[in-house]
């Protein structure tokens, strides 16, 4: 699970206390707020190149995804944790991905928190190499070398080890663009998760979630048809299943060539501690 939606992120909330740095105690990561600013922050500092940046999708219709940049290579979306939207994931879980698909894939274990954010945003640049070139010298393009050969269960457990990752993904958590409160980091499981959906190299669509066994498959694309194609699995597998919840509790944001903007770009290669 992990924090934020459109509505809450319209109320900014000011005078934060610092809070208590407990990731030497804790195997858990701070939740990321679904806010492109702060998807930007995590990216700078992974060696996201600055060409390339997370934008909000104000809505699915044909006029809303007109206004997204391109080209673009993966949708971020926060959805709340309903058991109708489940039961409806769970009709997909047979649709996985072939094994000799050229995907880097995470496992997420239970001791990660609420770092779905974090799993998404990875998930997100990790697989964009048809697209552009990470920097060879930030973090996350370690992370790939050296998981190249692993399962996504191991892949899971290296990053959790990873503390320089886990320290710049904190970083961006608590960066000063969030517009809702960090949540603590061994707290209770948040009410939204995050899922990702990528154009892959071979041209298929896929959606990416570290808590389910692999990526699910929902068949040919290319980028240039990869944001309608996506909006309308979107539409179906998660928005329609219970029009009660409001798109409110929805927020998407996609990965797109777009100049991040000077104040979120950050150099890959800094130090940065856990704020």
């Amino acid at each position: 699970a992990s924090r934020g939606n459109p509505a809450e992120r319209q109320q900014l909330m000011g005078g934060r206390e610092a809070p208590v740095d407990t990731s030497a105690l804790s195997l858990a990561w701070l939740p990321l707020e679904s806010n492109p600013s702060i998807f930007n922050s995590f990216g700078g500092k992974v060696g996201l190149p600055d060409d390339w940046s997370f934008v909000d999708v104000f809505g699915l219709d044909t006029e809303a995804l007109d206004m997204v940049p391109r080209p673009c290579v993966a949708l971020v979306l926060l959805f709340p944790c309903l058991p109708e939207i489940f039961r409806r994931r769970a009709e997909y879980d047979g649709a996985a991905s072939s094994a000799e698909e050229d995907v880097y894939f995470l496992s997420q274990h239970a001791d990660a928190g609420n770092a779905c954010g974090t799993f998404a945003a990875i998930h997100a640049i990790a697989n964009t190499k048809h697209a552009f070139a990470l920097d060879h010298g930030g973090a996350l393009h370690k992370l790939i070398g050296a998981g190249a050969a692993m399962s996504p269960d191991e892949r899971g457990r290296m990053l959790q080890d990873m503390h320089d990752l886990r320290q710049r993904s904190d970083a961006a958590a608590t960066d000063a663009s969030a517009q809702t409160v960090c949540p603590e980091r061994d707290g209770p499981d948040l009410e939204h998760h995050f899922v990702t959906f990528i154009v892959s190299a071979a041209g298929r669509l896929l959606e990416l979630d570290g808590t389910r066994d692999a990526p699910v498959d929902h068949g040919e694309v290319t980028i240039d048809s990869f944001l309608p194609r996506a909006a309308e699995v979107i539409k179906a597998c998660y928005m329609s299943t219970d029009p009660a919840a409001g798109s409110i509790e929805f927020s998407l944001m996609a990965l797109a060539r777009c100049a991040r903007p000077k104040d979120e770009k950050d150099d890959a290669g800094q130090e940065h501690g856990a704020a």
